[in-house]
């Protein structure tokens, strides 16, 4: 017996040594893998050189438009695992500047499948779109449906083409707003809170069940200016008058057929017969892809780029602001690694300026004034302009007010200068469950420690003063970078949230713009010549390399739990759980972070049936 027991653990052994070499082997395979995708999506190699005279540059746009590079392990498993293709918004306006000047480009043609990004993304975008037409060069667009931000880029084509029966639906913004306070008492759990602000509503969806009348007073005018905003930019590129595009808005659904007769297209037909139009009018047929374009036409730049070793720095603070976050963890501001970025581009000589690209809602107090000293610091010594993206709101505003100059978007939501404290008490928990709780200690707080108990008069005092504290604070710090008395930021401050549009009227902000808005300001502060290219400068962590990851089995995991988390990361929750639990996840984590926070918690949705960007 002893003989087969021994001889069934040998093979065993056998076999678990087997699974582990090919398991082994696998990552080996697969890591070699990453790298050679990495040394071709940065070299080009994979792309010949197309024949660029007399064609028209082809751009099917079908994927994922990132504002922010994409890490190539993501690129990797988005190509192996048919995840969706990323753009990167840079190259896309890259490769058109260089078409607008290239004598040998005739024209551009964009395909628009399903193209998904934020406003403030498919603005700059767009933004691409009118300045290639001053080439005089065209610039036709196909759409087989269309939403109303696919709709907002494709009307800055000189013809747009709308398929048989795609149809438009272009309700233009709008704000969903979820409550979970009943919800919560029928848990036998509340939510106490506390903030410095009548508009700071970033806690309502917990303890209400719709929103007050300050909340809706704020989301109605913000609505308001969104709408406007996007009417204006469509009128223009149609050259339509805004009121007769207002009604499109209004009355948001259209066939193909009525959006031809109506004006908001210029055919219905199918893709092939577009294609054919821009061949006729350009006296080409040679088409080239935009991919290979971009690679094969850096030349171009030579003439644009600057003497000598100024460069212009760039950083990018993304997400919810945390004092902590897990390794491989993305959309999280911590401070830690961002003043580490802000640090060493203040001692890096050759940079000039620094462009600050915020988009978050903010979070934690503490993190956001943490980062505002690094910022304020760093603007001392080299100036900073601020670049906004979709949304820069409570503390995202906060770390962007010490600059110099501060762009947003017409559509970027901004503001919120408010503070907000909570935390949840179970009162009914003993009587529904059966759970109790004892909290032994010699604090006065004992009540507010108590889960199951509300907190004190006094408790609800020394919380208030506290939360009152950090709100002067945030005045102050908006007040100091604003050129502004702190009386005046209070007034336009109390939690309230803007559009761009708004901010700039305010004085919240200083220009309109995106991030090519931004390098130009930064340039002409540094006192380098804007119309030159500058090499920009981002910090990068050192990279783990292949033989990191082999080296010792802590790297190995390592390597294989980020790897596992690309993976992860493209699996889609159910839609309504998502709606329910992304709110709760949120608070859940900043709650633990820090009791004080400065967030916008609002969503503005665009297109039925998708996720607010």
């Amino acid at each position: 017996m002893k003989h087969y027991i021994k001889k069934a653990f040998s093979i065993l052994t056998g076999m678990f040594a087997l699974i582990g070499l090919s398991t082994t082997l696998l990552t080996v395979v697969m890591l070699i893998a990453i790298s050679q995708f990495q040394g071709e999506v940065s070299s080009g190699s994979g792309l010949s050189a197309p024949d660029i005279d007399d064609s028209i540059i082809e751009i099917e746009l079908d994927g994922v438009i990132q504002s922010r590079s994409m890490d190539p392990r993501s690129q990797f498993f988005n190509e192996v695992f048919g995840g969706p293709r990323g753009y990167q918004l840079s190259d896309l306006r890259k490769m058109l500047r260089r078409a607008a000047e290239d004598i040998r480009v005739r024209g551009v043609f964009v395909n628009m499948r399903n193209p998904v990004a934020s406003f403030s993304t498919m603005q700059e975008l767009r933004r691409s779109f009118i300045e290639f037409r001053k080439s005089e060069k065209p610039l036709y667009v196909n759409l087989y449906a269309g939403d109303t931000l696919t709709y907002f880029l494709a009307s800055a084509g000189e013809v747009i083409n709308l398929a048989p029966l795609g149809g438009l639906m272009i309700p233009g913004p709008a704000f969903q707003l979820t409550y979970f306070g009943p919800a919560l008492e029928k848990l036998g759990v509340e939510m106490e809170v506390f903030q410095a602000g009548k508009y700071k509503s970033a806690m309502e969806p917990f303890v209400r069940s719709e929103p007050s009348e300050p909340s809706l007073e704020m989301y109605r005018s913000m609505e308001s200016s969104l709408r406007q905003s996007l009417i204006k930019a469509i009128g223009e590129s149609r050259g339509k008058p805004e009121t007769d595009v207002g009604n499109w808005l209004r009355v948001s659904s259209f066939t193909s057929a009525q959006a031809l007769s109506m004006g908001a297209v210029d055919m219905m037909d199918y893709e092939t017969a577009l294609l054919d139009k821009l061949k006729e009018v350009t006296k080409t047929d040679k088409l080239v892809k935009w991919r290979p374009y971009l690679v094969h036409s850096a030349d171009l730049d030579e003439p644009r780029i600057a003497d000598g070793d100024d460069k212009v720095g760039y950083v990018e603070a993304s997400g919810e602001i945390r004092m902590s976050f897990q390794r491989g963890e993305e959309n999280v501001i911590a401070p830690k690694p961002l003043i580490k970025e802000l640090r060493w581009l203040a001692k890096q000589e050759d940079v000039k300026a620094i462009v600050f690209r915020v988009n978050s809602p903010g979070g934690s107090a503490l993190a956001s004034d943490l980062i505002w000293e690094e910022v304020r610091k760093l603007n001392e010594v080299k100036p900073v302009v601020v670049s906004m993206g979709q949304v820069a709101a409570s503390g995202g505003y906060y770390i962007a007010a010490p600059a110099s100059k501060i762009f947003a978007e017409a559509q970027t939501i901004t503001g919120s200068i408010g503070v907000i404290g909570a935390s949840l008490v179970g009162k009914d928990v003993p009587d529904k469950y059966g759970v109790h709780f004892h909290v032994v200690t010699q604090s006065e707080r004992a009540k507010y420690l108590n889960f199951t108990e509300s907190a004190s008069a006094e408790d609800k005092r020394i919380i208030g003063e506290s939360i009152d504290d950090v709100y002067q604070t945030f005045l102050d710090r908006v007040a100091q970078g604003r050129a502004k008395t702190k009386e005046q930021i209070h007034e336009l401050a109390q939690g309230r949230v803007y559009t761009g549009q708004e901010a700039l009227e305010l004085g919240l902000v200083d220009h309109l713009g995106g991030r090519r808005e931004a390098f130009r300001m930064a340039k002409e502060l540094g006192q380098l010549n804007p119309e030159k290219l500058y090499p920009v400068m981002q910090y990068q962590p050192e990279p783990r390399s292949f033989f990191d990851c082999l080296g010792a089995p802590e790297r190995m995991m390592e390597c294989l739990s980020e790897l596992e988390g690309g993976i992860q990361s493209m699996l889609i929750a159910d839609p309504v759980a998502k709606q329910v639990l992304k709110p709760m996840n949120r608070l859940q984590k900043l709650l633990q972070d820090d009791e004080v926070l400065m967030y916008w918690p609002g969503q503005v949705r665009w297109s039925h049936g998708s996720d607010a960007l």
